[in-house]
């Protein structure tokens, strides 16, 4: 065998033992969906969705601008305590996330997501990668998987309940149902009629 077809097999022999390596693209975590309210006023929907960050959302956000029209957009906090014995007092701070909101006369449809670990040892973007994928130190420590599963796992848990209220103020119709009533109550006080409920 010649030089060259030694080199060009030890090359290919190369890239087909770290293909899987090479392979292995990871996405930030996010969590996204949509939730049709109906026929809702759009400016309604958006007063519910501000009320809603403004009283719902665990931690206080910071509004961004946006190019998008009938788009909320913000960045907010989840505290983060960890449940890793080992790495407790290094790893104790809180998770960053982007997000967006965007309202429309049927629903809004939402994208949280650029979750990043914030603590005296920082974990910083969290993806999906089932293993532990950024480099902090020069040694790796054995619990920083531990740790990386840990805020996945809060995530998975908190953020969904709290999808959960914001689905639940954006269909909740109590404030237009108030209006409606007061509307009839005042049309029947200025017609001598009884308002039909």
């Amino acid at each position: 065998m010649t030089n060259m077809k030694r080199l060009i097999l030890i090359v290919g022999m190369m890239l087909a033992a770290n293909a899987p390596a090479m392979a292995q693209i990871t996405e930030l975590m996010h969590f996204s969906g949509a939730v049709t309210v109906g026929e809702t006023d759009k400016m309604e929907l958006q007063r519910r969705v501000r009320t809603w960050l403004r009283e719902g959302m665990p931690e206080e956000y910071l509004e961004k601008n946006t190019a998008r029209e009938n788009a909320i957009s913000g960045t907010s906090f989840l505290r983060y305590d960890s449940k890793v014995p080992a790495a407790s007092n290094m790893t104790h701070g809180s998770v960053m996330y982007d997000f967006e909101i965007t309202v429309s006369d049927q629903g809004i449809t939402y994208l949280f997501t650029n979750f990043r670990h914030e603590g005296k040892i920082k974990f910083h973007a969290i993806t999906d990668a089932n293993h532990f994928p950024h480099k902090i130190q020069a040694v790796e420590k054995p619990w920083y998987d531990l740790v990386w599963r840990d805020i996945k796992q809060q995530l998975n848990h908190r953020i969904p309940q709290m999808l959960e209220t914001m689905q639940q103020a954006a269909k909740n119709e109590e404030s237009t149902a108030k209006l409606d009533t007061k509307a009839k109550n005042e049309a029947a006080r200025l017609t001598g009629t009884p308002p039909n409920r």
